[in-house]
């Protein structure tokens, strides 16, 4: 079974984040100098893209969510989480960080709706025999559902098979009299390329890895990138079966 990389999502949930409502616009002119494309801020959230990488980001005074599909890279979404971090911190704190979730997606292609279901029969467990059996029905398809901890970190690991809706390819026109920000938005969002799964095929499975650790300790990024990628190699190869 070959598992290849859908996403990667971070998010961070804090307390006394309160001043975001004075210094939102600090922190999008600070993310927007190290190249973050600036999106529409509220007093309920701000968003950010890295258009190249399809890399989203929205924040409030409660929560920074970052997330990329389509192209993770652990090494450029890492990098990005850090800095991010690092001026919430700077604008909003000091912050009370009350819990960080990290989460890795995983897909695997399928051809038709059938295989894809049928491919979860490998975790089969002799209870959906017997359960099956004194219904009168075969067993279809199932989601494979495990929960780990240690301390106060918490792993959940699912496998479901997955069918995506259908997609199209959007273009931005720049317009006669386009602004110079709007211009700039559209020839970076063109220059972007995904390689979008659901072009190829339309059904498969999705092996979603949410780790969650409630009150951690100060951050060390490369540990914590470490630790994922030690993670995704052992899930990857477990379930490579």
């Amino acid at each position: 079974m070959y598992w290849r990389p859908y996403g990667l999502y971070f998010k961070s949930s804090f307390g006394n984040g309160y001043r975001y409502l004075d210094r939102c616009g600090e922190f999008l002119l600070a993310a927007e100098a190290v190249g973050f494309m600036p999106g529409e801020a509220t007093p309920t959230g701000g968003q950010l893209t890295l258009p190249e990488i399809n890399l989203q980001v929205q924040l409030n005074s409660r929560e920074l969510n970052v997330q990329q599909e389509l192209v993770p890279n652990i090494g450029n979404f890492t990098e990005s989480c850090e800095h991010l971090s690092k001026l919430a911190e700077k604008f909003f704190g000091p912050l009370d960080i009350q819990s960080f979730s990290f989460t890795g997606k995983w897909f695997h292609p399928s051809a038709t709706e059938e295989e894809a279901k049928h491919a979860t029969l490998f975790w089969k467990q002799k209870p959906q025999d017997e359960l099956a059996k004194l219904l009168d029905m075969v067993p279809d398809a199932l989601r494979v559902d495990y929960n780990f901890s240690s301390g106060k970190s918490d792993l959940h690991v699912a496998i479901y098979p997955i069918a995506f809706a259908t997609v199209t390819k959007q273009h931005a026109g720049r317009g006669f009299l386009a602004t110079r920000d709007f211009r700039k938005r559209v020839s970076r969002s063109e220059a972007a390329k995904f390689d979008n799964p659901a072009e190829s095929s339309s059904y498969g499975l999705m092996m979603d890895a949410q780790f969650i650790e409630l009150d951690p300790p100060p951050f060390d990024w490369e540990k914590e990138r470490q630790r994922y990628l030690a993670r995704e190699q052992l899930l990857v190869k477990h379930f490579n079966q």
